[in-house]
């Protein structure tokens, strides 16, 4: 067989981000709606140049696009629901704009209805975000893991927040489900 031009790029099976708190910089943030219909923000991040594990999303999404070409998708995403018509929400809402304002010295949010002019004051704001190792079921019932962003903090202290417990599957999402399907949406690059 002869060697492809792409095999030495290629790399196979990416290092995980590393549980705990990582210094990120933003990329973008939308307002959307979640599939049971609530409000969210998706927040598009990379691990800043001053992390641990600087640029894992940006070296991931180009070690994707050189395997899979145009299957490569973003997976710096926090999907944060900011509902008003909860507690939750609302709650959720100010940790997020909080944490971003604490991450930027001098920098205050500015509340404008025009979601789009409101998210756009995000792009290239720093933030910590805290990841979480999570149990889940493979296609063929198997438990696995997957660390994945959990929480907003202070980007100058991310790295000093304790490192939350493994979230495991429960008791009846444990049981082997042959009939388990995984949709994954085409999401694309989600800036320029």
């Amino acid at each position: 067989m002869k060697k492809r031009d792409e095999y030495d790029a290629i790399t196979i099976g990416a290092t995980p981000v590393t549980p705990g708190g990582h210094k990120c910089e933003i990329k973008q943030v939308k307002v959307t709606t979640s599939k049971q219909g609530n409000e969210m923000l998706e927040v598009y991040f990379d691990m800043s140049k001053d992390d641990k594990q600087a640029g894992y999303y940006t070296d991931r999404f180009l070690s994707d696009k050189q395997a899979k070409k145009d299957e490569a998708k973003w997976r710096g995403i926090q999907r944060v629901v900011t509902d008003e018509r909860s507690d939750y929400g609302t709650r959720n809402l100010k940790r997020f704009v909080t944490s971003v304002e604490e991450s930027n010295e001098g920098y205050e949010a500015q509340w404008i209805e025009d979601n789009a002019l409101w998210c756009e004051q995000f792009r290239d704001k720093k933030v910590g975000i805290i990841f979480q190792e999570e149990e889940f079921l493979t296609e063929n019932g198997k438990i696995a893991t997957s660390v994945k962003p959990w929480r907003f903090t202070n980007y100058a202290t991310a790295e000093e927040a304790p490192v939350p417990e493994k979230k495991a599957l429960s008791g009846t999402e444990k049981a082997p489900n042959y009939d388990f399907v995984t949709a994954v949406e085409d999401e694309g690059l989600p800036f320029n």
